[in-house]
Parts: C-alpha cells; structure tokens; sequence
C-alpha cells in the first residue's frame, strides 16, 4: 500500500496530518453501506477530512469525496416486498436471492461527500460517534516509510476522545521501535 494522505487536524491554533481516521467509525456506527471511489493510491479510503477540537470537542468541519451510498430506506422497503412475496409463494427463494442483487444495486445512489449530503447542515459536526485515539505525529520526518502511515515523526501528539470529547492529551517522543 502506497503512503496515505493524512486528514487534517486543527488543534490551540496549528495544523496536524492524522495517522487515524475519526469518520470511519461514523459508518461504521451507523452501518451506512458507503462504496467510495479510490481517486489516488494515496487516498484509499476515498475521503479526506478536516477536523478541529475547539472547548475539548472534536469536530468534523469538512469531508470530501465521492462514490454511492446504499438508499437504506428504499433497500428496506424492497427488501421486506421481496420476503412477502416469498413468504406467499409468489417466487422462489432462488428468485428471491437473485432479485435481492438486483434491489441491492438498484438502493446505490451516487454521492459527493460533504457536511450538507452526509449531515444536513454546512456547520461543523461534533464528533459524538468518536471513541479512541487520535494519533497526530509532527516535527522533522525521521524515517520514510512508503506506507500507510508508517511514516516515524519526532513526536505525536495522541488525543484520547470518549464519544466526541476530548478527555487527555499525550505529547510523546516517538518510540524508537515505531
């Protein structure tokens, strides 16, 4: 995997590249079937966020990507016609499985990425889904590593975050085995 581009955080005023990524959890959570497009080999989570933490909090204040996104509503909607006509005999469980496929592709419905499409609002977003550390590693780059985040730092700052705030912040040496 080629190195990744990191999102950014603004934290007391200055700007640091992630080794985490805080939004993965919000699909997660919210078992959002989100499919998106790899633009880049740097980029394959296919997003890229800006992030700030302002009064202990920690907010999304931009995304952006692209890719399609699973019409829950709709899927659930065909889905449960398809086990009723199951259920009355009116197509086989064979049928079944092949028109769920069907329906599966028909619910995807192309997205760009950004507060208003995903959120509904242009307003940063508290991060209320966000449990864990965030990693921020800075200063003089002392070892390349061509990927993920693999990259050594001098230091990282780890922020320790329980539901969208902010509970500790660890500023380290980077260990010598990173």
């Amino acid at each position: 995997m080629t190195a990744q581009q990191r999102e950014l955080l603004i934290y007391n005023g200055n700007e640091y590249h992630l080794a985490s990524e805080p939004f993965n959890q919000y699909i997660y959570k919210n078992k959002i079937d989100l499919r998106l497009e790899v633009p880049i080999t740097s980029l394959w989570r296919g997003y890229y966020g800006h992030w700030e933490i302002t009064d202990n909090k920690l907010y999304l204040t931009k995304i952006e990507g692209q890719g399609v996104i699973r019409n829950q509503e709709k899927y659930k909607a065909g889905r449960l016609a398809l086990r009723k006509k199951c259920r009355a005999g009116l197509i086989t469980p064979q049928q079944n499985g092949h028109l769920l496929k069907e329906l599966e592709n028909a619910c995807l419905e192309k997205i760009k990425l950004s507060l208003k499409s995903l959120f509904n609002t242009r307003k940063k977003v508290h991060a209320s889904w966000y449990t864990g550390n965030i990693i921020a590693p800075y200063g003089k780059l002392v070892q390349y590593i061509h990927i993920g985040y693999a990259s050594v730092y001098e230091r990282q700052l780890i922020f320790q975050i329980e539901d969208g705030v902010l509970l500790n912040v660890v500023d380290q040496e980077t260990p010598p085995e990173a």
